[in-house]
């Protein structure tokens, strides 16, 4: 006799998962087979393990994208920050100097105060939004016809740099709001995981047979890993409310904001 607490309608609903989770499921369900399952157990198996592979190679080439696209990106960031810090930065040095010696100096601060108030907050915000806030900084520059007078108290070196990192950094940011999704939607092998082991589950669940005493005892090794999944799922602290995604176009954290000079 079978035990009568052994329900199996409960394997036939696909287990909460995430693609990760997902793949190291299908994994053990796979290692954890006992030996003498059915032959449809078996097929099962081998379709479950096919399913976490092609799972498994969509997630190591979702993260080589990424990870590439992002170091390339977060790179050319961190080098147009750099570029207005260091021109702005020389501005402010300049204004610094003591002005009954160098008449500059006023001049320096004040187009200092105009033009870099807020450079900090402008280089922390994503890509998107610090290309236009940028982009305002320069034609700024030009429009007022500054250029001439940065050149002279920074250097023409420095804004000629931060010309040159912009337009990157515009190229940057254009292609990536034009660029295709991703090779692979990892939605889909997610269902697929679900679909793939719920089938195997109520096979294993179904091979359950009265006239075997071995069947059940089986058949409980081989589902364990669904029901230690489930457990561990439940017993997750709910989050008060969900967390808010990463933003792939946030930029490097800015650096603290750089002291106003003195008077």
């Amino acid at each position: 006799m079978t035990d009568s607490s052994f329900d199996p309608s409960v394997y036939t609903r696909p287990p909460l998962l995430n693609l990760e989770s997902g793949v190291t499921l299908a994994q053990t369900l796979v290692a954890a087979m006992p030996r003498g399952m059915s032959a449809a157990v078996k097929k099962s198996a081998d379709r479950l393990a096919k399913v976490a592979e092609a799972a498994q190679e969509a997630l190591s080439r979702r993260q080589r994208e990424q990870n590439s696209v992002r170091e390339d990106d977060r790179g050319l960031d961190m080098r147009t920050d750099q570029a207005f810090r260091s021109l702005f930065g020389r501005l402010e040095h300049y204004s610094l100097l003591p002005a009954e010696r160098f008449p500059k100096a006023a001049r320096a601060r004040e187009l200092w105060l105009s033009l870099a108030t807020g450079l900090n907050d402008a280089l922390g915000l994503p890509y998107t939004e610090q290309l236009a806030s940028m982009d305002s900084v320069l034609k700024r520059i030009d429009d007022e016809g500054l250029a001439a007078e940065l050149n002279a108290l920074c250097g023409p070196e420095f804004l000629d740099h931060a010309r040159t990192c912009q337009a990157q950094y515009r190229a940057m940011v254009q292609r990536r709001l034009q660029a295709a999704g991703p090779s692979d939607s990892l939605p889909s092998h997610i269902k697929a995981l679900g679909r793939a082991i719920s089938e195997y589950a109520t096979r294993v669940a179904a091979s359950v047979d009265e006239d075997d005493a071995g069947s059940l005892e089986r058949a409980l090794i081989a589902l364990r890993p669904i029901d230690n999944h489930r457990e561990a799922i439940a017993a997750r602290p709910s989050p008060e409310k969900d967390p808010t995604p990463t933003d792939p176009a946030t930029p490097t954290p800015p650096t603290p904001p750089t002291p106003a000079p003195v008077s």
